[in-house]
Parts: C-alpha cells; sequence; structure tokens
C-alpha cells in the first residue's frame, strides 16, 4: 500500500473542494502554518495557496482536517540500528518511513544532531509541522 503524507493528502482535499479537472500535487501548493480548530470532527485548520508559478490556477482555500500525535504513532516501535547509523533525527525518520511503511514526512521533524551514545533518540515535529501535533515529542529506542 503506498504511504500518503498529509499534505498530498491536504492538495487532494484542495483538488476536491476546487473541483479542480487537473489536480494540483503538494508541490503546487504553499502550506499555511496549521492552527488548531476544535470545531466538529476536524482538530486543525491550514490555509492552502497555490504557488505564483502555477500557469492553470491561483488562489487560497482554508481546509480542515485532523493532525495526529507523533508519540501515538511511532508507540512501540523501534529505531532500526543504532544512534552512530544516524548523523540527525531527520535520518532516523527517512529510516522508520521506509522500514515501517509510514505515512510521515522527515522534513516534518526537527533535525538536531543524534547523541552518538544515547539509548533513545527524541524526535520532535517542527513548529510548522503540517501531520502532527508539535508540543508531543516521540523518545524511541534503538533495535541494536
Amino acid at each position: 500500500m503506498p504511504m500518503i503524507h498529509t499534505r498530498q493528502s491536504l492538495a487532494t482535499e484542495f483538488n476536491r473542494l476546487n473541483k479542480l479537472p487537473y489536480p494540483l500535487s503538494a508541490d503546487d501548493l504553499m502550506f499555511g502554518t496549521p492552527i488548531v480548530f476544535l470545531q466538529g470532527l476536524c482538530n486543525t485548520q491550514i490555509q492552502l495557496t497555490v504557488k505564483p508559478t502555477s500557469i492553470n490556477y491561483k488562489g487560497t482555500k482554508t481546509v480542515f482536517y485532523n493532525r495526529r500525535r507523533l508519540d501515538d504513532l511511532l508507540f512501540g516501535l523501534k529505531v532500526p540500528g543504532r544512534a552512530t547509523d544516524y548523523p540527525t533525527t531527520r535520518e532516523v525518520v527517512a529510516k522508520l518511513q521506509s522500514f515501517y511503511g509510514l505515512p510521515i514526512d522527515p522534513d516534518d521533524i526537527t533535525g538536531v544532531p543524534v547523541v552518538p551514545d544515547s539509548p533513545t533518540v527524541a524526535l520532535q515535529p517542527r513548529g510548522d509541522c503540517v501531520g502532527f501535533f508539535t508540543q508531543y515529542q516521540a523518545v524511541l529506542a534503538y533495535m541494536d
């Protein structure tokens, strides 16, 4: 099953809301900063704007969706290898993504150096992270 990242899911929703005959991809859009929005079935709102380089479309649309907690997604998982295998947390996330098939974008995680002799790694979503609430970090142990 292919992974669908939150950004692409939001682009798909943008296309649906605007009834676009030629769908835009996540690369065609600029993503605003997600805002907590507790109403109805959604917990987040975000503004999506078509990049100025688009030939066919212009405009901005507010989309409502659900962000998740990173620690819930990664609960019980271990990082393949050991700390010395990874220079930064972004490489850790890329490995988790490929190893477990997770819908997580390494760019959504703060890229900090991994402590080489640590038995765990802390993954913190960036302040403008689209997929996960920023106030919850995940702490994972290594397999080796």
